[in-house]
C-alpha cells in the first residue's frame, strides 16, 4: 500500500485531499501542529522524495482544515484556489473553472455547510472577486457548485438573448449553446471528482459517501 500511495503523491494529478488523507492516516491529526520542515520531512521518509506542487498542495489542505483562511482573506483565497489546481500559487487571479474546483475540494476538506448567504461564509472581497471572476468568464450560469455556497449571481442569459426573443427557433438554439458552457465546466469538476474518488480508493482511504453527480449539484 506504502508503494501505491508513494506513485500517487509523486503524481502531478495528486490531488490536495488525496496527500492530506495520506498524511492523517500516517501521523495523525497531532501533525497538523508541525512546522512545514517537519511535514516535509515525514512525509518524504514515508513515501520518498515528493514533488513541490504534492507539498504545497498538502499545506494548502491543512490550512484549510485548521484556519478559515480561505473564507476570510482574499488573497489566500486566491493562493489556496490555484494551488488546489495546480500545486502552485505563481498566478494573481483565479477563473471560473479553478474557483469551481477549489469549491468543491474544500467542500470535502472543511465543508462550511449550504447557505443561501455567501456572506455567512466567506467576506465581502471574496464574494465580489468570485462575481467579477464569473463576470468576465463569458459564462450565463454559475457551475452548480456555486449553488452550495449561495453564490447565485443575477442571470445574465436575457440580457444577452433578449435580441432574439421574437426568433423562438434561434432563441432556443442560443440559449442550449449558452448552457453548454456551465455543463463543460461542470462535467470537468465530474472528472476531477472521479479522479480523486479513485486516488482515495487506491490509497485504502475513506471516500466520500457521495457520488460525482450528487456531490456537484448540492
Amino acid at each position: 500500500m506504502r508503494s501505491i500511495r508513494s506513485n500517487i503523491l509523486k503524481s502531478e494529478h495528486c490531488y490536495a485531499t488525496t496527500a492530506l488523507a495520506c498524511f492523517l492516516d500516517q501521523f495523525g491529526t497531532e501533525g497538523l501542529d508541525w512546522l512545514p520542515e517537519t511535514i516535509f520531512v515525514s512525509m518524504e521518509e514515508a513515501y520518498g522524495a515528493l514533488p513541490i506542487g504534492t507539498l504545497n498542495k498538502l499545506m494548502a489542505g491543512i490550512q484549510i482544515l485548521t484556519s478559515d483562511d480561505f473564507f476570510t482573506k482574499v488573497g489566500r483565497f486566491v493562493d489556496y484556489t490555484n494551488i488546489l489546481n495546480h500545486g502552485h500559487f505563481d498566478d494573481s487571479v483565479a477563473d471560473v473553472g479553478e474557483i469551481a474546483w477549489a469549491l468543491t475540494e474544500v467542500k470535502i476538506i472543511n465543508d462550511p455547510g449550504s447557505t443561501e448567504d455567501p456572506l455567512a461564509i466567506f467576506v465581502s472581497d471574496i464574494v465580489e472577486y468570485i462575481e467579477a471572476a464569473f463576470n468576465n468568464s463569458g459564462l450565463t450560469y454559475p457551475p452548480d457548485i456555486f449553488k452550495y455556497y449561495g453564490l447565485y449571481f443575477p442571470d445574465k442569459r436575457l440580457n444577452v438573448l433578449s435580441s432574439y426573443a421574437d426568433n423562438p427557433e434561434l432563441y432556443s438554439i442560443l440559449d442550449e449553446a449558452v448552457k453548454y458552457h456551465t455543463a463543460l465546466v461542470n462535467a470537468a469538476i465530474k472528472q476531477n471528482l472521479d479522479e480523486l474518488f479513485i486516488q482515495l480508493s487506491q490509497c485504502g482511504l475513506n471516500v466520500p459517501d457521495v457520488t460525482a453527480d450528487r456531490f456537484a449539484m448540492a
